[in-house]
């Protein structure tokens, strides 16, 4: 072994296992998944347990590349696979050593990449996954006659062993202590192998100096020539004699070129060896309708499926709804309490405004929501591990091959649920590329989960208290149903225009696997939750609380002395005839909200005068149309550094959290009447439909390497957020719903 450290990529098939292997090996938090697209980059990971090793061995470092199907790039997700076997990952060199993972119940199709990966000649272990389902279907593999025949380690990784990662190290060992053994390329006869000899030595020559982490093989040079059409400046002067040579052996076929006649045969060639050497080793015997056969009758049935779909995320939104109320109330009952200690134990001034009326109500405003988002990736990563989300994939490719979307797009537009960012990063599984920007431009339509403390404080106050339908749907839940639906509705909607005008095509058809259902780990779920939760806080803490500072100064000054004093006077004699506290509950809470509206009227008049409130006045004549208020004009602005903002901004704009008599936001919202359904509505709509993250444009022009695609994004989603919020506000007051 090498001195210091040893670089192994963990290589395969998507869904063959590799990211639940690395997250074994690593203890690490990487996200597994059951469809192609979720790992887009190559993790780094530390083996955990290094007394699992020789005394002295070196650190071992673990990457996780993106699943491929072959070692030349179909797609922008094989090819950083490509670019890390070649030259390594950024900032590190090529790695020494392969763990090549194999799903034994895929064996065929999975030893494909295997094969090539071998011709690299680098020590490599053969990891099988998958073996606990192949002997419960009462099947077995000659595993030691497969090592001889792959000629390198071969071992059992099923995931729940505990002894997976023991096998590996021993095996790794071994792959590492073994002479090296130059790899063939499975050619159709050797007399063709035998020509191309000569030819890719002299290439390996030109390569030595322009390649770290290519050796020169015939495998490696004449794969990526053949099957991949790469040339760079040391291989282009050869790149003649391989046609050449391709045209004498390959002209069976009139019509076709000898160099796709070449590649093909080259392909056919290592599925025969396949067919040959390692079939005879594996005994499958053909068994009964499968646990999982009998699943997917019902769920992926064309009419049962899609109900089944909708069902389950109701129930979903539902109990996210339910399950985080009290843990809410809890959290703003806490900040309130910090507002208050804070703001008692300070002297008035700058610094208690600052820290009391925007940090502590700002941010606190965001946080509360913690809990939905919580529930909501516990729940989404639940479906993920048992693999229900693939067959969702297998359900909406019929409703994207409507609007002319690709099958891979589900995962992009799944994942921008969480966030459209890694969203419109995974479309780099997209082979073609205005299938990939039609994706990339639809994306952020998807209800991220920034919007949903938006969503959370405007049904919760609005919708929640409400009498519940049918005595059992919850108005809040199924309003946040409806948005969801809204925002995927939009985006396919938008598809099928794009489609129709500027990215015309014809649809490629999807190829999926579904896997088999199984119950995931809890520590794969835990990962997940906790990773959402922190990337939220940190959002918290970074984002939103420089944004709430910047907020708060610019909603404070320029300072109106005179206002504030007169407000002031009045709110004090309020107090004054402040009901005793044997007085009736009615005329206690009566006097309460005079308390609070007058608080509210004070924000207002002061914050009318400030920079702040100056912008709101200039853009609120082209959103007054939709009921929005100075307080809503302003929160746009700050909501788009991020969306959640919003709800810190109206914090900060109502002043919740700064005395005994604040109630909190929705409190402070319930009791302005400028405030009613129609306008949280209203406002629901804009947020399902507006641009307003300059992140989110970042990533579509670092994707499309251009800024016409970004300005696309925020024209039409601006416009149609507009046309979208005006329909809704008429519309919710033709209904009577702008009463309280």
């Amino acid at each position: 072994m090498l001195d210091q450290i040893l670089r192994v990529a963990v290589a395969g098939n998507p869904n063959a296992g590799k990211s639940t292997l690395f997250n074994t090996l690593t203890h690490g938090r990487e996200k597994t998944g059951n469809y192609p697209g979720i790992t887009t980059e190559a993790k780094r990971g530390l083996w955990h347990d290094l007394s699992l090793f020789p005394a002295g061995a070196p650190r071992v470092e673990l990457l996780d590349l993106p699943g491929a199907y072959s070692l030349h790039a179909h797609s922008p997700e094989e090819a950083v696979s490509y670019r890390v076997l070649s030259d390594g990952a950024p900032g590190s060199e090529a790695p020494q050593a392969l763990i090549v993972v194999v799903d034994v119940m895929n064996l065929e199709r999975n030893l494909f990449y295997a094969l090539q990966l071998l011709e690299l000649g680098r020590p490599t272990v053969v990891a099988l996954s998958m073996t606990d389902r192949l002997a419960a279907q009462g099947g077995t593999l000659q595993l030691q006659r497969l090592a001889e025949v792959l000629g390198v380690p071969v071992v059992d990784a099923r995931r729940d062993d505990p002894a997976t990662p023991k096998r590996l190290a021993d095996a790794l060992v071994q792959a590492m202590a073994a002479p090296g053994a130059e790899r063939r390329w499975i050619w159709p006869d050797a007399q063709v192998e035998a020509s191309f000899r000569d030819l890719a030595d002299r290439l390996a020559e030109a390569t030595a100096s322009e390649r770290r982490g290519a050796d020169g093989t015939l495998g490696w040079w004449l794969s990526s020539q053949v099957e991949a059409g790469e040339i760079s400046p040391a291989t282009a002067p050869l790149r003649a004699e391989l046609d050449a040579l391709a045209a004498r052996y390959f002209t069976g076929e009139p019509g076709v070129p000898a160099r796709d006649q070449m590649a093909r045969a080259a392909i056919e060639a290592r599925y025969a060896w396949i067919d040959r050497k390692v079939a005879p080793l594996l005994d499958l015997p053909a068994s009964a309708e499968s646990r999982s056969d009998r699943i997917d009758r019902v769920v992926t049935h064309p009419v049962a499926g899609p109900l089944l779909f909708l069902a389950t995320m109701g129930l979903l939104f539902q109990l996210m709804f339910v399950g985080a109320d009290p843990l809410i109330s809890r959290i703003e009952e806490a900040f309130g309490a910090l507002g208050r200690w804070l703001g008692g134990a300070l002297p008035q001034g700058p610094l208690n405004d600052l820290l009391v009326n925007g940090i502590v109500a700002g941010v606190g405003s965001v946080v509360v929501f913690l809990p939905q988002i919580a529930i909501l990736f516990a729940l989404l990563a639940f479906l993920d591990g048992c693999g229900y989300l693939a067959r969702a994939a297998f359900l909406m490719d019929r409703v994207m091959a409507r609007v002319g979307l690709h099958g891979k797009s589900f995962v992009p537009l799944l994942s921008s649920f969480a966030c459209a960012i890694p969203g419109i990063a995974s479309t780099r599984t997209i082979e073609r590329e205005n299938d990939r920007f039609i994706t990339i431009l639809v994306a952020p339509l998807m209800t991220c989960s920034a919007r949903l403390p938006v969503y959370a404080l405007l049904l919760a106050t609005f919708f929640s208290d409400r009498p519940a339908i049918g005595g059992v749907i919850n108005q809040a839940a199924l309003g946040l149903f409806l948005l969801y639906f809204l925002g995927t509705a939009g985006a396919l909607a938008m598809a099928w225009l794009l489609r129709k005008t500027l990215l015309p095509g014809s649809r490629p058809p999807l190829i999926l696997e579904l896997p088999p259902y199984r119950l995931p780990r809890a520590r794969d779920v835990w990962y997940e939750v906790r990773e959402r939760c922190i990337g939220f806080a940190k959002d918290a803490g970074t984002v939103i609380l420089a944004t709430t500072i910047l907020l708060w100064a610019a909603m404070t000054y320029p300072r109106a002395p005179e206002v504030e004093a007169r407000f002031d006077a009045q709110l004090s004699a309020l107090h004054d005839t402040a009901p005793a506290a044997d007085a009736p509950l009615a005329a206690v809470a009566a006097h309460r909200v005079q308390v609070l509206r007058l608080q509210q009227e004070r924000h207002h008049a002061v914050t009318e005068r400030t920079v702040a409130g100056r912008v709101g006045h200039f853009i609120l004549p082209v959103l007054r149309p939709l009921g929005f208020n100075e307080q809503i004009s302003i929160g746009l602005i700050a909501s788009l550094a991020a969306r959640e903002v919003l709800v810190s901004s109206l914090g900060v704009s109502y002043g919740v959290g700064d005395d005994e008599e604040s109630q909190g936001l929705r409190m402070a919202l319930r009791n302005d009447p400028r405030m009613n359904r129609a306008t949280a509505i209203s406002i629901l709509v804009w947020f399902v439909f507006a641009f307003q993250c300059f992140a989110t444009a970042g990533a579509v022009r670092r994707e499309t390497r251009s800024w016409k695609w970004p300005a696309l994004l925020v024209g039409y989603q601006t416009l149609l957020a507009w046309v979208a919020s005006f329909v809704a506000y008429r519309g919710a007051l033709w209904l009577g719903l702008g009463g309280p």
